[in-house]
């Protein structure tokens, strides 16, 4: 026997919709984050000259 369900695409969208408001702010402070991180992985733990 096969049981089917029917899912409802609807509150991901508005997950996606949500999300989509954030993006660049969260790009963007993930940019920051990961040139925060290698500034801290160079021997000096300052910036390139």
């Amino acid at each position: 026997m096969v049981d089917s369900f029917r899912a409802s695409a609807e509150p991901l969208q508005e997950v996606a919709i949500w999300m989509g408001r954030y993006r660049e702010f969260l790009g963007e402070s993930f940019d920051r984050l990961d040139a925060y991180l290698k500034d801290l992985q160079r021997p000096s733990g300052g910036e390139e000259t």
